[in-house]
């Protein structure tokens, strides 16, 4: 009887649908086939480390073209899976917000407190350590103030000057942290972030997808630019790609 109990626990559990998410990727005939099939199944993995673990709450269709908007494969696809494991992305913490926003200013704190909970609180101490290496207010504040006023402007690692690239390995120990943080995690997953400049929505999974079930996959035909997609069926696609075999 006990046996049958415990048993029970783990259909239900098994059974319980978790949070929605999407991927976008550029795909081949063989990639959707291989998409395809998994329906009702974990997410197959792509590559190795964190490729293919990179998700989000809501359709992307730009992350199925390359850089600069260029398709690299001939169809793309937006993947709808359920993921009950799932960790904030790093770049929210390491690039987005903490190298600019101080955690001794109380100004800021009321940021963090605004975007990620009341939970971040009890990283301050470990985030303000980990600024000591590389906080500048002066280029901080100047970004900040850009973000804020909807100026954007474009601070990546390995630029000439490498303030970020400081910023995100002093902070990678306690950012690695916050985003597994299942306080914080949940607090996000439900509300989001509350200032626009601060970009929400992104999750990593599993790199080697378990804990995901596939529920469903859209196929388009990519066009010259980002907006120009068509959405097909796999099957067409995969016909499509059969056609164009030589005989």
């Amino acid at each position: 009887m006990k046996l049958l109990l415990e048993n029970w626990r783990k259909y239900l559990t098994e059974q319980k649908a978790g949070p929605l998410f999407y991927r976008a990727e550029g795909v081949t005939p063989e990639r959707i086939k291989e998409l395809v099939g998994s329906i009702g199944k974990p997410f197959p993995r792509k590559g190795k480390g964190f490729f293919g673990s990179y998700i989000s709450q809501k359709p992307v269709p730009m992350y199925m073209y390359g850089k600069g908007g260029q398709a690299k494969t001939p169809f793309g696809a937006i993947i709808e899976f359920e993921a009950a494991e799932h960790t904030m992305d790093e770049a929210v913490l390491d690039s987005n917000t903490l190298p600019w926003l101080s955690a001794k200013n109380p100004k800021h704190q009321e940021i963090l407190i605004r975007n990620f909970g009341q939970p971040i609180q009890k990283y301050f101490s470990a985030i303000a350590n980990a600024q000591k290496a590389f906080y500048d207010p002066e280029k901080a504040n100047a970004q900040l103030n850009g973000w804020i006023n909807g100026e954007w402007s474009e601070v990546s690692p390995g630029q000439e000057d490498d303030y970020l690239d400081r910023a995100i390995k002093s902070l990678t120990p306690v950012v690695d942290n916050i985003r597994q943080d299942p306080e914080i995690v949940n607090h996000w997953l439900q509300n989001g972030p509350k200032d626009e400049w601060i970009e929400g929505g992104n999750f990593r999974m599993p790199t080697d997808g378990s804990g995901t079930k596939i529920t469903n996959v859209h196929i388009f035909k990519l066009g010259e630019k980002v907006g120009d997609e068509v959405e097909i069926s796999p099957q067409e696609a995969m016909q499509g790609e059969q056609d164009e075999t030589p005989a």
